[in-house]
């Protein structure tokens, strides 16, 4: 029996069929009947409702008329007439005023004796959901992150952003069997399972909250902070699941390298033969010292951590000390270099050469300072030393009644006491670059000869 043919026989079930009659034009979602030619048949009020056609505007037309994608309804048509069952066919239909609606088809043939009687369709008006998509994908296509939806049913990608586009072999979005060339591994090195990869776990309503993965690609090798989180259906949009692929890749490579330079910087700075110390350019406060610097000082080093560069500093030499720092971390010197006295955790006094500079961040502000710090109290004390015996010499000299010269090879005078002065009547800058016999032998103070 033909319920829902416009030629249907009279039967004795007359009642039912108007009943039927009636929920097909009365239905609040859109029905239509297509011809095996594709011309509509009939349509019911809902659906010329929804496109805004008159009955004769829509009835006896062919169904390709009213789609917007060609292609879609020929494979509609050929679908049913290989007498398959169309579920939830997503197409788009074009309304009266010009404007799109977006649909979801599930049709069947009515067959009558091997032949093709007419289809009966449902049409599902889905632009709602299909805006409400539109913008949640304008969202994730904003976002910097590779972000996927998943379908929960299979696991398949249903939207990738722009972001995951890009990443192209970089995301294992469409990997179903294992591949030497193309697998997953964990923040250990482990080989992950392909039902254990995070799409798939998403798509079993797991929630993955940033664990790293590796993913390994013939081209590269990138490493991922995934997160994962079910979504249920809701504005009337369906259940789906959100996969969010941080890329660490670069961030890790700079992560190693940084790492690499610390390794080396920590042998340099631990083992060099001079004292060096970082401090906060803001306090002064001491925050890595090296061994060399904590002999210097007689602290240890988690001694110093609690100590500024003040601490450590004689008190007479903190002001004029303090001023150059100021200098230094306010641009007004390039850097910071003095000698000057460190007291030394025993009292001892230590004498230091520091050479100082500043460390700006990458907008320019003050980070660390680092210094290298000499002890040179030993050349401080043989300079002293030098210096009082040159004291003393210039003393004797000085009050000697005896002539004293001093020549070079050539024979020139390179000092002269005072007395040897008045008794040549020369100063030594006057004979400077002469013969001594110049001014003992030959001629008297005022030029004249003997």
């Amino acid at each position: 029996m033909n319920l829902s043919s416009p030629h249907s026989e009279a039967s004795s079930a007359g009642s039912e069929i108007v009943s039927l009659e009636e929920f097909f034009d009365n239905a609040a979602i859109g029905l239509h009947i297509v011809g095996e030619d594709g011309t509509i048949l009939r349509a019911n009020r809902f659906e010329l409702t929804l496109l805004g056609y008159d009955e004769d505007e829509y009835v006896g037309r062919h169904i390709a008329e009213f789609h917007a994608d060609e292609e879609v309804i020929c494979d509609i048509l050929n679908r049913l007439k290989g007498n398959q069952t169309i579920k939830d066919y997503p197409a788009r239909l074009r309304c009266k005023d010009g404007s799109i609606k977006h649909v979801l088809i599930t049709s069947n043939v009515y067959w009558k004796d091997g032949k093709f009687i007419h289809t009966r369709c449902f049409t599902r008006d889905v632009t709602p959901v299909h805006q409400q998509t539109k913008l949640l994908e304008a969202i994730l296509n904003r976002v910097q992150a590779c972000i996927v939806l998943v379908d929960p049913k299979n696991g398949d990608v249903k939207f990738a952003n722009d972001a995951a586009k890009k990443m192209g072999s970089g995301l294992e979005l469409n990997v179903n069997e294992f591949s030497p060339d193309w697998f997953l591994t964990d923040e250990d090195g482990n080989l992950v399972p392909l039902n254990m990869y995070p799409r798939c776990r998403a798509a079993r309503g797991e929630r993955i909250s940033g664990v790293q993965y590796r993913w390994h690609t013939p081209e590269k090798i990138w490493d991922f902070l995934i997160y994962a989180e079910p979504l249920p259906a809701m504005h009337g949009l369906p259940p789906t699941a959100l996969v969010s692929y941080v890329d660490l890749t670069e961030l890790k490579r700079t992560k190693e390298a940084l790492e690499l330079r610390e390794e080396q910087f920590s042998t340099v700075f631990n083992s060099a033969a001079v004292g060096m110390a970082q401090a906060d350019p803001a306090t002064g406060r001491l925050l890595r010292v090296n061994t060399r610097f904590c002999e210097i000082t007689g602290y240890t080093a988690e001694e110093l951590r609690r100590l500024k560069f003040s601490d450590i500093t004689h008190p007479d030499d903190r002001i004029a000390d303090f001023e150059n720092f100021k200098k230094m971390v306010s641009g007004a010197a390039p850097e910071y270099l003095a000698e000057k006295r460190y007291l030394k955790k025993n009292g001892e006094i230590v004498w230091v050469s520091v050479n100082a500079a500043l460390v700006r961040d990458s907008e320019g502000n003050p980070k660390v300072t680092v210094a290298t710090i000499q002890d040179i109290t030993g050349r401080v004390q043989a300079e002293r030393k030098l210096r009082d015996q040159l004291t003393l010499t210039k003393t004797i000299t000085d009050n000697a009644a005896s002539c004293l010269f001093m020549m070079d090879k050539r024979g020139h005078p390179t000092f002269m006491n005072p007395a040897a002065e008045k008794l040549t009547g020369y100063k030594l800058e006057n004979i400077e670059g002469r013969p001594l016999h110049y001014a003992v032998h030959y001629k008297k103070p005022d030029g004249s000869p003997y």
